[in-house]
């Protein structure tokens, strides 16, 4: 391979060797720059994913139901859930995962207790 570098600044000397010299540390900087950059957006799309936010399960909030279920399979670990007595914007109470459990087919919730008629349930979650 040639080594134009070399090529370029055989002979020179003084201001002009070292403007180059400045150009190609800019260069590699720049150079470096796109690389990392390249690096961040590819993996950025390795781990591209979809969320579910706010979900109503279709159960009826009725003082007994236990079981909630989503629209589509999650990521174990990924669920949140909000209950409240309003619009989502309105939440009275976010609820924690000792109150409910992920189903093993993650496909919906089991509440430990039922939550109270007349409440909203709202579940996140990353999309499987």
């Amino acid at each position: 391979m040639v080594d134009y570098r070399r090529m370029i600044t055989s002979g020179l000397s003084g201001p002009i060797l070292r403007a180059i010299q400045w150009l190609n540390v800019v260069l590699k900087d720049i150079h470096d720059e796109i690389s990392d950059h390249e690096t961040r957006i590819t993996a950025m799309e390795a781990t591209d994913h979809e969320h579910v936010i706010n979900e109503e399960p279709p159960e009826p909030v009725n003082g007994s139901n236990v079981n909630f279920s989503t629209s589509q399979t999650f990521k174990a670990g990924s669920v949140r859930v909000l209950m409240g007595r309003g619009p989502a914007g309105g939440v009275e109470y976010v609820s924690s995962p000792i109150s409910w459990t992920e189903d093993a087919d993650r496909q919906g919730i089991t509440w430990a207790k039922a939550p109270p008629a007349g409440w909203t349930i709202w579940i996140s979650y990353e999309v499987e």
